[in-house]
């Protein structure tokens, strides 16, 4: 928790929340025009353009500006607007935007001439037609030095641009990862947080290093929101499905439900987006509470990374959608990245023990030593089919060293391991013992030496006098699950099965949960004169 507190402080005690004045926009501003009279000479009104709404298809904007100093430098006037627009200073035009056929630059860096910038009071007159409100469609007058701003609109996007860069990568190795991972949900919703903060930075980006006329403002717009709502939803979705939260389909319904009722709120498009990531983060807490209480280490650095965003937030207000988001979102990636980072890590370690787990099954010397001791006795008596022994041994090691590193094998290939370990028991007992499958997909996945541990619990736990031994696989497919069912006849020691659970069982339900965590279920009862194992698996 002291990690927590100095990421929030550390931002906080940084400065003041800035205000979303377009002067703080760039470098080299010396002021911006927020009041301006609006209207003609038969009706003005005094207003701030930001949330004045235009009445008329055509007014005037008028303002006085003030220079404190005259310098050398070149200084100019940045308009930008959803609208065809000349611009005068002390009644002499600088520029204008768009035409009746065409539209404009939506920003603009007017000139101003020496002559005409010098300090004391001048005339500023903006002529508007036709403004676009299906958006703000005022976007600031700024007055200052001309270089300088024009130098920080692209040297303010180099953040973002290298968040991009970030994002991108983070996001294609996770979407890798994923396939060779148990938690595949978890991570392809990371992948898709990252490729989404990737076009927010691309799209926020957009404007300053590209440029384009006033009129696809609202597409970027839309664009941008849309974006905005993928990372706000896909962050507490991330939290939800990582730290294995019970009913995440109800969580997950729950944030999409919210955060769409928020960006249906009638409001400016910076503040739906900047109220997006509030609610992002109000919904994320809740997840990460719950996951604290249940496993404490594993919600450290998520309760971290959010306390980043939520400190940055807090800092830089309005102006969190822009730079400070990209930041605090790379601060807080980093501390996402060592919490998968490190179950990464355990998923490999128990999937390590799983693997051992099954080349000690191959390799457990009562097994082996009761093996080659038959194999001794069937030499010296019977040369020919002691070599038939031996080769169905050599079968069943072969299938196990085959098989020990993968998550999910053919199904033909866990029967074949099977039938081979059947052999082998056949010849050791002096019995013939079958495996019947009724309604096989050949080609359907499973996890490797299930169905061969379910056999030899069998034929460990029960004490078979017949002559023929008949075991029954059956597989019935249902529309989003697969349904396994084995039948073992019940040999003269029944009551074993009923016995706490052993190591064979144990081994089945690790393999079940690291492929389908979750989603799996399995049960074992008698059945009149046989015992039933149901294993049911997604597809």
């Amino acid at each position: 928790m002291p990690l927590v507190l100095a990421a929030a402080v550390g931002l906080l005690i940084v400065g003041p929340t800035p205000s979303g004045d377009q002067a703080t926009r760039f470098a080299g501003a010396e002021q911006a025009v927020n009041v301006f009279t609006i209207g003609d000479d038969s009706d003005n009104v005094v207003a701030s353009p930001y949330v004045w709404r235009p009445r008329a298809d055509a007014f005037v904007m008028r303002q006085t500006v003030t220079l404190t100093t005259t310098t050398e430098r070149t200084r100019c006037v940045y308009v930008s607007m959803l609208a065809r627009s000349e611009t005068f200073w002390d009644g002499r035009r600088i520029g204008r935007s768009g035409t009746i056929d065409a539209a404009g630059p939506l920003d603009n860096f007017y000139v101003l001439p020496a002559a005409l910038a010098r300090a004391g009071p001048h005339a500023l007159e903006i002529r508007v037609a036709h403004p676009d409100v299906r958006v703000t469609w005022f976007q600031g007058v700024v007055i200052g030095d001309y270089e300088r701003m024009l130098r920080s609109r692209i040297v303010g996007q180099v953040v973002p641009l290298s968040g991009f860069a970030v994002f991108v990568v983070i996001g294609i190795y996770y979407v890798t990862l994923s396939f060779a991972s148990r938690r595949r949900g978890a991570m392809l919703t990371f992948a898709l947080l990252c490729f989404a903060a990737a076009l927010l930075a691309v799209a926020e980006t957009w404007r300053w290093t590209v440029g384009y006329a006033y009129d696809v403002q609202p597409l970027r717009i839309a664009i941008i929101t849309a974006l905005t709502f993928c990372v706000s939803l896909l962050l507490p979705a991330f939290f939800a499905l990582e730290l294995e939260l019970r009913r995440p389909r109800v969580w997950l319904t729950s944030f999409a439900l919210v955060l769409a009722a928020v960006a249906f709120i009638p409001n400016a498009s910076d503040d739906r987006c900047l109220l997006l990531f509030q609610t992002s983060m109000l919904l994320s807490a809740p997840a990460l509470a719950v996951a604290a209480r249940a496993q404490t280490r594993r919600a450290v650095p998520g309760i971290v990374a959010l306390a980043i965003l939520v400190a940055a937030l807090v800092r830089f207000g309005f102006r969190f959608s822009d730079n400070a988001f990209f930041i605090a979102f790379c601060a807080a990636i980093a501390c996402l990245l060592v919490s998968m980072a490190i179950e990464l890590r355990r998923e490999r370690r128990e999937r390590a023990s799983l693997e051992l787990a099954l080349l000690r099954k191959t390799i457990e010397p009562h097994f082996v030593m009761n093996t080659l001791t038959a194999v001794m006795e069937w030499i010296e008596h019977d040369p020919a089919a002691g070599v038939g022994f031996l080769e169905a041994f050599a079968d069943e090691l072969r299938l196990f060293s085959k098989i020990a590193h993968d998550a999910a094998i053919p199904l033909a290939d866990e029967l074949a391991l099977c039938r081979s370990h059947l052999a082998v028991m056949s010849a050791r007992k002096a019995k013939r013992f079958h495996l019947r499958a009724d309604g096989v997909d050949a080609a359907a996945t499973i996890p490797p030496a299930v169905l061969h541990t379910l056999v030899e619990n069998a034929l460990t736990h029960n004490r078979y006098r017949a002559d023929e031994v008949e075991f029954v696989l059956s597989v019935d497919r249902r529309p989003h699950a697969r349904r396994y069912v084995f039948d073992a006849p019940l040999g003269d020691t029944p009551a074993a099965h009923a016995a706490p659970e052993g190591t064979g069982l144990r081994y089945v339900k690790a393999r079940l949960e690291e492929r389908y965590p979750g989603k799996w279920s399995l049960t074992s009862e008698a059945k009149g004169a046989h015992w039933r194992t149901t294993i049911e698996v997604p597809v």
